[in-house]
């Protein structure tokens, strides 16, 4: 028979029960910490910091100006190093008798990892090298390891007195260990005038070797610093993964504008990615390959340039919706502890809450990084979407001008590209709102049994009811705007042949129109503000409703209420009433969309200008062309 894990930990443990147990007493086991948790560590950064040594070594070395940053972090794992062989001597020597084969493997694993880690950072800081997600994660992991040896190490001085020495080492060695894992994640380990520039702001190429179409668009020498390639990078292109979650980034930019309004001068000049002319070549390429084929569709091209960004925020949103049913399920288990009241199992009650606050905090990151990264999907897709519209319009041919007029180009820059770009940010609710629907009601059916559908049938009777209201106030809005552009067009004409009104003595007729025009668009206004007033009842009182309804059948016919039910059950009805009332617009959208692409569609396959009826040879100025006759 193969040795397996249980067994490892049994040896190194003295563990004879054959069945090994992490957990004793609210804590877990310092065998287990020292030998899994350390020991998992301890492999993590021989791997990565072994394939980060081989790339690092493969660039050329640099003289580099010292820097705090570096300084620091290598004062502090020096200090982490000698506490490590410290706390090790006095137990092999002063206090060998309590000494334990898994003590062994921590001090072992400790001491490597830290080891390592300062040689890689030297060879790093050699280099000219900014850490990477390797190092990075592995202080992270250490970080975690730490604090759930902390946690070990307290509950033994506690009950048993041992690790009175060890502890204010460890507490050293876990500060200096915190200083490095902040220093890491927020803080750059080489000096501004040292650092490597970013991949997005290494390749100009990709700035200035833009496609011939927008040559008529290139002025360098006109182009505001702000706008220039040569302008200082944005902070955004530097800063770590830790800065991008929390928006750590912008603080400079949001302490400026604490202290005075900021101006155009102070805004963070854009990366590459995020200009104009990067993102139209990009969909024009794809563009341009769908040509080649024999149906050319708008959306393949979309799909292509912009499928990777928006399926990396889809990631952020697979991890939002998960820890959404986190929060009931930590509300279940906290309710049931509190009725319990068992003082013996506090750590138990702590854990949850810290869980819960933990969840929340991941999901809110997870949330606003998707927003922020599917709005700026939906920015670069209206971006490529009106350049080449624009673009296309200096190449209609006459025979097409007369089928797509000034208004229709405006109309696809305005009103197609807009929608196409309000769509991003809700599209993944196409599969998030059904999936959020199922779990939700799967939970219910647990918690409630067939009750849940008592409560349903409420939350579905009232998505036409909310559906009417807001067809009526869509219908109002539009009679507003035609009442509007008629009060607008009468004070126009008044104010225009205000000479002859006031020669024939037509004042009191004229503003006799203009007060009825406008009493008829005061009623509209009056009756939009009855219709959102009676929508917002019904989105706040829906909840409300819901809850009354299932638990007055879950009490009549099933069983008793209890606190752990109700609370439960109300946070997973809040949590279906999203997807309920957003996949009807997100649907709608959808097909307004479809519209939109296929009229750009018919748009951008007009056709065009024979290249050989335009001479550019003598052209005066960049890429003006002269026509041939």
């Amino acid at each position: 028979m193969g040795i397996s894990f249980d067994d490892v930990l049994d040896s190194l443990c003295n563990d004879s029960s054959g069945s090994f147990n992490p957990f004793e007493s609210g804590y877990v086991k310092p065998c287990f910490t020292d030998v899994a948790i350390y020991g998992l560590v301890c492999l993590w950064a021989l791997l990565l910091l072994t394939v980060r040594v081989g790339q690092t070594l493969g660039a050329e070395r640099k003289v580099i100006q010292n820097y705090w940053a570096h300084t620091t972090k290598v004062v502090a794992l020096i200090l982490m190093i000698l506490a490590s062989w410290i706390s090790f001597l006095y137990r092999y020597f002063v206090n060998s008798a309590d000494l334990e084969p898994y003590m062994s493997v921590y001090y072992t694993c400790t001491i490597i990892t830290y080891g390592y880690s300062l040689i890689v950072i030297m060879i790093e800081y050699d280099r000219g090298q900014e850490h990477n997600w390797a190092i990075k994660s592995t202080w992270t992991l250490a970080f975690i390891a730490g604090a759930v040896k902390l946690q070990t190490m307290v509950a033994m001085l506690r009950d048993d007195g041992d690790y009175k020495i060890e502890l204010p080492l460890f507490l050293v060695m876990y500060a200096a260990l915190t200083l490095i894992s902040v220093l890491a994640l927020f803080f750059p380990m080489l000096s501004p005038n040292d650092r490597p520039a970013t991949s997005e702001y290494a390749s100009v190429a990709q700035w200035q070797g833009m496609s011939e179409g927008y040559g008529s668009l290139q002025m360098p020498d006109k182009r505001k610093p702000n706008d220039r390639v040569s302008a200082s990078p944005s902070p955004e292109d530097q800063a770590n993964i830790v800065s991008k979650l929390t928006f750590w980034w912008m603080n400079d930019i949001l302490a400026l504008g604490h202290k005075r309004a900021l101006e155009e001068d102070d805004l963070y000049p854009l990366a590459v990615a995020d200009r104009t002319a990067s993102v139209a070549d990009m969909f024009r390429g794809c563009w341009e390959k769908q040509l080649e084929g024999d149906k050319p569709s708008v959306l393949k091209a979309l799909l292509a340039a912009f499928l990777v960004p928006f399926v990396i925020g889809g990631l952020f949103k697979v991890v939002q919706d998960f820890l959404t049913f986190m929060g009931p399920f930590f509300l279940n288990l906290i309710i049931k502890y509190v009725m319990g009241n068992d003082p013996q199992e506090l750590w138990y009650g702590v854990s949850l809450a810290l869980g819960m606050m933990l969840c929340s905090v991941v999901q809110s990151l997870s949330l606003q990084t998707y927003f922020f990264k599917v709005f700026r999907v939906g920015m670069h897709l209206r971006a490529a979407i009106v350049t080449i519209v624009y673009s296309k319009a200096f190449r209609l041919s006459p025979k097409a001008k007369q089928s797509s007029g000034v208004g229709d180009i405006v109309n696809h820059m305005a009103i197609d590209a807009e929608r196409l770009m309000n769509l991003v940010p809700y599209l993944h609710m196409v599969w998030s709102g059904p999936v959020q629907v199922v779990v939700s009601l799967a939970l219910l059916w647990l918690i409630l049994s067939w009750s849940v559908l008592a409560g349903l049938a409420v939350m579905v009777l009232m998505i036409p009811v909310n559906a009417l209201v807001v067809k009526k106030l869509t219908v109002l809005q539009k009679q507003m705007m035609g009442l509007k552009d008629k009060r607008v067009k009468a004070m126009n004409e008044t104010l225009q042949g205000i000479r002859l009104i006031k020669f024939f003595a037509w004042e009191e007729s004229f503003q006799s129109k203009i007060d009825g025009i406008r009493d008829d668009e005061l009623a509209m206004l009056r009756k939009s503000a009855y219709l959102r007033a009676v929508l917002t009842f019904l989105w706040m009182s829906t909840p409300l409703m819901v809850s009354i309804v299932t638990f007055v059948v879950y009490t009549l016919w099933i069983d008793d209420l209890t606190p752990d039910v109700a609370f439960t059950s109300i946070s997973l009805f809040n949590i279906l009433r999203f997807p309920l009332n957003m996949l009807p617009s997100v649907i709608s959208g959808v097909v307004e969309a479809r519209v939109s692409i296929n009229r750009l569609r018919t748009y951008l396959l007009e056709s065009e200008l024979d290249e050989n009826a335009v001479d550019r040879s003598a052209a005066s100025g960049p890429q003006i062309g002269r026509a041939v006759v």
